[in-house]
């Protein structure tokens, strides 16, 4: 499992209510929708594994990103 500075994943936008973990997350997962093919049938592949595929990359974001902090 992937660990994230929680000053970069935790931090909100009052205005929006989400961490910068959950924007990374839904923009991930938007980008893998819009990506995909129209005849891709998500009921084969699975709405789970699209999510944790977008949680994971939000993941290796904030990791990077604190590798280039140090």
């Amino acid at each position: 499992m992937n660990h994230y500075r929680d000053d970069l994943a935790s931090s909100t936008d009052p205005e929006v209510g989400l961490t910068k973990r959950e924007y990374a997350a839904i923009q991930a997962m938007n980008g893998l929708l819009a990506g995909a093919p129209r005849e891709t049938s998500w009921d084969s592949l699975g709405f789970s594994n699209a999510a944790k595929w977008s949680v994971q990359v939000a993941d290796a974001l904030f990791d990077e990103l604190e590798k280039e902090s140090k």
